[in-house]
C-alpha cells in the first residue's frame, strides 16, 4: 500500500510539471504570436490557455484508407476528392424541363378597394 501511495504522488507531482511546462509554452506561443501579429494563432492559442476551448483536427482519410496528418497532403487529398465529385461526364439522360408561358394574364389596374378609401380619406 506504501508503494501505490508513492506512485501516486510522483503521478500526481510529475502531471502538475507537465501542466506548468504546458502553459508555458503556450503562454510563450501566444507572446510569438502577439508580436508577429498573428491574430488567429493568438486566438487558439488564448482559447486553449483558458480552457474552453478544443480544437478538434480530425485526419483526413486517403483514397485508400489511411490517415493523413500533414496539413499539405491533407490540402492535395481534398482538391483530388472534390475534382473527382464535381468533373463528372454529363448525365446521359438530360431533364425534361417543360417551357414556361411568359405571357400570364396579371392584373396590373389598381384595386377598387384602395381607390375607394385613398377617395374616403382624401373627403375627410
Amino acid at each position: 500500500m506504501e508503494q501505490y501511495n508513492l506512485a501516486t504522488k510522483e503521478v500526481k507531482v510529475s502531471i502538475k510539471k507537465d501542466k506548468e511546462s504546458f502553459t508555458k509554452t503556450l503562454a510563450e506561443k501566444a507572446e510569438k504570436a502577439a508580436a508577429a501579429g498573428h491574430i488567429k494563432i493568438l486566438y487558439q492559442t488564448t482559447k486553449t490557455l483558458v480552457g474552453k476551448y478544443t480544437r478538434s483536427e480530425m485526419p483526413v482519410k486517403g483514397a485508400g484508407g489511411k490517415a493523413i496528418f500533414e496539413k499539405d497532403a491533407q490540402a492535395a487529398r481534398w482538391i483530388e476528392h472534390f475534382t473527382s465529385l464535381l468533373n463528372r461526364p454529363p448525365p446521359t439522360n438530360p431533364p425534361e424541363i417543360l417551357e414556361v408561358r411568359r405571357d400570364l394574364p396579371i392584373n396590373c389596374d389598381t384595386p377598387s378597394q384602395v381607390i375607394e378609401k385613398s377617395s374616403t380619406l382624401s373627403n375627410n
